[in-house]
């Protein structure tokens, strides 16, 4: 079993029971197996095209529930966001969340840092394996 910190952007039309991946981070997203473990992280980056703003926050996590796939053509989560096609998913089963509405709420980006011993200036910009004890850290300031 692996343990992810995985970013997404601000969109409320996005599932959360999947996880997405753009044709750029295949090969991350196919080193992850069905029950894995990962950290939904919310950047806090406006969304080029909804133009939601981001919380930065950890807000979810959940356990990976579903082999990789390629949406089909007309699935309405098949999308481009910025200028990257998001067309590959995973099931994700959705654990322990803090609803879209609470922005406030859930680990920001200072706090991942100091559990995570990373420097100041450092930022979730792609999908982050960490170990199990950094995971247990972080889930259970989420909780």
């Amino acid at each position: 079993m692996r343990y992810w910190i995985e970013p997404r952007w601000p969109d409320r039309r996005a599932s959360l029971d999947r996880l997405y991946f753009h044709c750029g981070k295949r090969k991350t997203a196919e080193k992850m197996c069905v029950g894995d473990r990962v950290l939904l992280y919310e950047t806090k980056r406006k969304n080029p095209d909804t133009h939601e703003q981001g919380r930065g926050r950890i807000f979810g996590l959940g356990v990976v529930a579903g082999e990789l796939q390629r949406l089909p053509a007309g699935d309405p989560d098949r999308r481009i966001v910025g200028e990257r096609k998001w067309n590959l998913v995973r099931a994700f089963k959705l654990g322990t969340h803090i609803p879209l509405d609470q922005k406030q709420l859930g680990l920001s980006l200072p706090r991942i840092r100091e559990i995570l011993g990373r420097k100041p200036g450092w930022a979730i910009r792609t999908t982050t394996k960490i170990t199990k004890e950094k995971f247990d850290e972080l889930a259970a300031e989420l909780q």
